[in-house]
């Protein structure tokens, strides 16, 4: 009697071993989405992924450019978030589903050092000041405000 309740605490414990290995790979290896977005106001990134339909991480992560919104625009709580890159893992393999789209702040935070400070202060508040912060926007501001004063810029630097 003794040796049948030893070997059925193996059997359980073997079957408890299988399922959590199981369990294991099915986490490690199976479905899994990823989706990074970039708030067009400040900048921070916000991660989320989600395995087996579950989603397993969310945060939201400051970076140099968010911070040096933050410091001109300290009352932002409302994020607009843009995706920048997504990915989704099946069994079989993975395929990625969009693409990083550019980001206004980004780009005034890079181009302090050649527009100065205080004109990509400027810059930023005007981009803040317009209503929709949508990708046509972002675009325009772009394409009408940042764009031609760098190129005026790298003009005026090249010129003897």
């Amino acid at each position: 009697m003794r040796n049948t309740k030893y070997h059925r605490g193996i059997l359980l414990a073997l079957i408890a071993a299988c399922i959590a290995g199981l369990a294991f790979v099915a986490i490690a290896f199976g479905p899994k989405t990823r989706h990074s977005s970039m708030c067009r106001f400040c900048g921070r990134w916000h991660y989320e992924v989600w395995r087996l339909g579950i989603k397993t991480s969310d945060k939201i992560i400051e970076s140099d450019w968010s911070a040096w919104v933050d410091s001109i625009q300290p009352a932002h709580t409302q994020h607009v978030w843009a995706l920048a890159s997504s990915s989704r893992r099946k069994w079989g393999g993975t395929a990625r589903m969009g693409d990083y789209e550019g980001n206004v702040v980004v780009e005034l935070y890079a181009s302090r050092k050649q527009i100065g400070e205080a004109k990509a202060r400027e810059l930023l508040a005007k981009y803040h000041a317009s209503s929709e912060v949508g990708w046509a926007k972002a675009r325009d501001f772009w394409v009408n405000e940042l764009s031609p004063l760098l190129t005026n810029n790298n003009q005026e630097t090249k010129a003897p």
